[in-house]
């Protein structure tokens, strides 16, 4: 059917290049035992397919695999391993069920915005995770290296909160605008203070 193979031809599945059985299978790996029929002399037996796991993608959205066979399932050539962003079962699986009325609500959806229930923020139905990658590099100044710290003069203690003793911000900190994610001191020169 298309939705299947609009799934398969997205590349963001993973999809089985020989049949076989599934000889162990967890979030981050999928390993088939290929039957002997299919195999070439010499060939190995195993194939290993890897998952994607919270992957940047295009325009810092995240690409992230969750396997859909289970231990002992037979598989042939062609069939999805793995779903992909928008995939359910190995086919195309976009948007939400939701149940939509279209009508004024005291002044609320006024022009483009719209009004959504506290359940579908709860549930995160139209929830995106999106993975920016930053780079902070510590060079040698005239005046010495620069120091990648979470000793900072003259900043607050609740600004450097979300940093680890390394001076970057630790795993999993909830983090907003402004915050601080790596801390850096740059050495100065001496500054001679006029009379």
């Amino acid at each position: 059917d298309l939705e299947r193979a609009v799934a398969v031809a997205s590349g963001v599945t993973a999809v089985a290049k020989r049949g076989g059985t599934v000889q162990y299978v967890d979030v981050s790996r999928s390993v088939i035992k290929v039957n002997e029929d299919e195999m070439y002399p010499g060939e190995a037996r195993i194939d290993i397919y890897n998952m994607n796991k919270y992957t940047r993608y295009n325009q810092n959205t995240c690409i992230n695999q969750m396997p859909c066979v289970s231990l002992g399932e037979p598989v042939e050539r062609g069939d999805v391993l793995a779903d992909g962003p928008s995939t359910d079962l190995g086919e195309l699986a976009l948007g939400q069920n939701m149940r939509v009325a279209f009508m004024p609500w005291n002044g609320y959806n006024f022009e483009d915005s719209i009004l959504v229930s506290e359940r579908v923020v709860q549930e995160d139905r139209f929830t995106t995770i999106h993975i920016q990658e930053l780079a902070c590099v510590s060079r040698d100044t005239k005046l010495g290296p620069e120091e990648i710290t979470a000793d900072i003069p003259n900043v607050g203690e609740a600004a450097l909160s979300k940093l680890d003793e390394s001076g970057i911000v630790y795993i999993g900190a909830e983090v907003t605008g402004g915050d601080i994610l790596v801390g850096k001191v740059t050495p100065k020169g001496e500054t001679q203070l006029t009379p």
